[in-house]
């Protein structure tokens, strides 16, 4: 994906892109996959979620997920003991987690508006990454009543083999094993 080319015109989260530092951030933690995504080398599965949070990142270990948020969580359900060791889970079976979005939607007023984001993004800037093996397998991790236009994404919706909730992971750990080497 080229973050200095992004497709941002119409989205309903323009305004959180300019916000003060949120493109570099964006460029800084989109660096950061790119590398993991490398590093990982064939890609079996993607857990696809909806957007970059505002504060911290999955693949950054230099931000805050002592006590909550998706990395925890993750780690919690897979029962790891530390964030390290949820990065190398993913290495060694071929995981990659993939944002619908740049921006962090959660901050967007009405979940209409944040679906069409997810969307717009998916569809002009974040969807090369899924691209990058289309055949892998897809699990979604949304909040609730949230996501993308499922209409608009019928590849998607064709390897799409699990939908967890952000906050209730249970059983996504059996789901990985029976996907992933």
């Amino acid at each position: 994906m080229k973050t200095n080319e992004l497709e941002c015109e119409g989205c309903p989260a323009l305004s959180l892109r300019n916000q003060e530092g949120q493109l570099l951030k964006i460029k800084k933690w989109e660096k950061i996959r790119a590398k993991a995504i490398e590093e990982v080398g064939e890609i079996n599965l993607y857990l696809l979620c909806e957007s970059i949070p505002a504060n911290r990142f999955f693949y950054d270990l230099d931000t805050d997920y002592e006590k909550k948020g998706l990395r925890f969580n993750i780690k919690e359900e897979l029962g790891l003991p530390s964030d390290q060791a949820v990065l190398n889970y993913f290495h060694r079976r071929g995981i990659v987690l993939a944002d619908c979005a740049l921006c962090p939607l959660f901050l967007l007023d009405s979940n209409a508006d944040k679906r069409h984001a997810a969307s717009h993004c998916l569809k002009n800037n974040t969807g090369s990454i899924l691209n990058i093996n289309p055949e892998a397998f897809i699990i979604t991790i949304f909040p609730a009543h949230r996501g993308y236009l499922k209409n608009e994404f019928s590849d998607i919706e064709r390897r799409k083999i699990g939908e967890f909730s952000y906050n209730d992971l249970t059983g996504l750990k059996p789901t990985l094993e029976k996907y992933t080497k």
